[in-house]
């Protein structure tokens, strides 16, 4: 099997070990450049955000601009002893309109609260407490003045429900309208699910037209420990439309003809033995490189029990639609970015073109200890230093 050509760079490194960079990802701009959003982590919390920024890139793929912060993506106050931060974004171009539009969801703080309130509601046997809603957000960039626009929030009816789309990416459809996969967060009563919406965005304004029924853990495995699938992410073959949920236990996929109506989601496994792949809490992307479908995620067993949920190294493998249940191929598999004891499991994945995508993730400086000295100690001891890598994937050269 012919592998691909996968070049690794590091584009910025080095902290403070009071902030980190975290949630990096990358649009790609027609002019062969790129923009790029992440947000620093306060270490001593627990998914503590501060203001999304950006950087451009210049002139090609390894030199980019300093961050930039961008006023409209800071956090702000959301009410009486709340604040919200805007996080998780993915910035994707948007052919039909000339627009990079940034999707993500909303975080709120308790002031003086070092983790998101609906944190409390995410780990087994936690106590739930009345949640701040979560939201999807979005931004438009303004390529000439290198700025995002305000965020705003994408209006869905009250019969809906509440869903987020952090970490989420999405499926452009020839008409111009867009499949953004989202999902509400549990409660003590039930799992998380995942939804598709379909939406519309004439260059400024996203909104909703339809949604697809909510895709929920099968029964027997939604008790009341479960997480249920989040962080969802969307991609299309030929005419199938794919989706990677990111589950407690492990990841799973489910296929749809229309985009919104899905299988019954079945973990990952490998094509050659049946065998699930070992990946586990972590959310997955896909990468479209010439007519094959690729998965880029992380698993156990590749000697990475010091990285947090073995979120690293990142791999990249093809995906195999035989029978219409995708599984991978691991003889494709190879690493799509390496392991320096950091984990990168919040990454983003763009399509460039039909020979070429762009894996990008920050080396996230807490570990199996937590934040503060213990945890940037744990990374730093193999080598990693808040890195942000960009990886280039290309089909090889005939």
């Amino acid at each position: 099997m012919k592998q691909l050509s996968i070049t690794p760079s590091i584009i910025s490194e080095g902290y403070n070990r009071i902030t980190c960079w975290t949630q990096g990802r990358a649009a790609a701009l027609p002019d062969g450049g790129g923009v790029m959003t992440a947000q620093k982590l306060v270490l001593a919390g627990c998914d503590d955000y501060g203001c999304i920024h950006s950087r451009v890139s210049l002139g090609n793929l390894t030199e980019w601009s300093d961050f930039v912060p961008q006023a409209g993506l800071a956090r702000r106050a959301g009410g009486p002893g709340i604040e919200i931060a805007l996080c998780d974004g993915t910035p994707i171009w948007h052919a039909a309109t000339g627009k990079v539009l940034a999707t993500g969801h909303t975080a709120g703080y308790r002031v003086g609260q070092n983790c998101p309130e609906s944190h409390l509601s995410l780990y087994r046997g936690a106590p739930v407490r009345g949640l701040i809603p979560c939201r999807t957000w979005y931004s438009v960039y303004d390529q000439a003045a290198d700025t995002w626009a305000p965020s705003r929030q994408l209006l869905v009816p009250p019969e809906l429900g509440v869903f987020g789309s952090g970490c989420t990416q999405r499926v452009d459809l020839a008409d111009g309208t867009l499949l953004l996969p989202a999902y509400s967060l549990p409660t003590k009563d039930q799992a998380a699910a995942t939804i598709v919406l379909r939406c519309a965005f004439d260059g400024e304004t996203l909104s909703l037209i339809e949604s697809g029924p909510p895709i929920r853990l099968p029964p027997e495995l939604a008790d009341g420990s479960a997480r249920g699938f989040c962080e969802p992410s969307i991609a299309r073959i030929g005419e199938c439309f794919v989706l990677t949920l990111r589950e407690y236990d492990k990841g799973y996929v489910a296929t749809s003809l229309d985009g919104l109506h899905f299988s019954k989601p079945v973990p990952w496994t490998w094509h050659e033995d049946g065998t699930e792949i070992g990946s586990y809490n972590t959310q997955q992307h896909f990468a479209t490189i010439g007519d094959r479908l690729y998965l880029v995620y992380t698993r156990r067993g590749v000697n990475n029990d010091h990285v947090f949920r073995h979120r690293a190294p990142l791999f990249i493998a093809e995906v195999s639609l035989d029978g219409f249940t995708p599984t991978l191929i691991r003889e494709s598999e190879q690493i799509a970015v390496p392991e320096r004891g950091a984990r990168l499991g919040n990454f983003g994945v763009t399509n460039v073109s039909e020979r070429e995508a762009w894996v990008v993730a920050c080396e996230w400086m807490q570990s199996w200890r937590g934040g503060g000295e213990p945890g940037w100690s744990d990374c730093e001891a193999h080598g990693a230093n808040n890195a942000i890598w960009l990886s280039r994937i290309e089909l090889p050269a005939e």
